[in-house]
């Protein structure tokens, strides 16, 4: 777990681990059922810990940015902005 994705496992719903990832295959793997908020405890006391995955935008059309650029140039010269 500390070194594969979810999807990597065999998981195909998310690309990042949470709790109830990490609870669900605890307990396949391992055969343990552990609460959500004990497994979160457990990984801070042995100073890991989980971050939400950060949303990455593709790399958008130079020429249509170029463009959008040009037209809020001139609803602001409108405005009198």
């Amino acid at each position: 777990m500390l070194t594969t994705t979810p999807v990597e496992l065999g998981w195909d719903v998310a690309s990042a681990w949470n709790t109830k990832l990490l609870q669900s295959d605890v307990e396949k793997h391992f055969g343990v059922c552990i609460s959500r908020e004990a497994l979160r405890k457990l990984l801070h006391r042995k100073g890991l810990s989980w971050t939400r995955s950060a949303y990455t935008l593709a790399k958008g059309d130079p020429d249509r940015q170029k463009n959008f650029e040009k037209q809020i140039d001139f609803l602001k010269k409108l405005n009198g902005s």
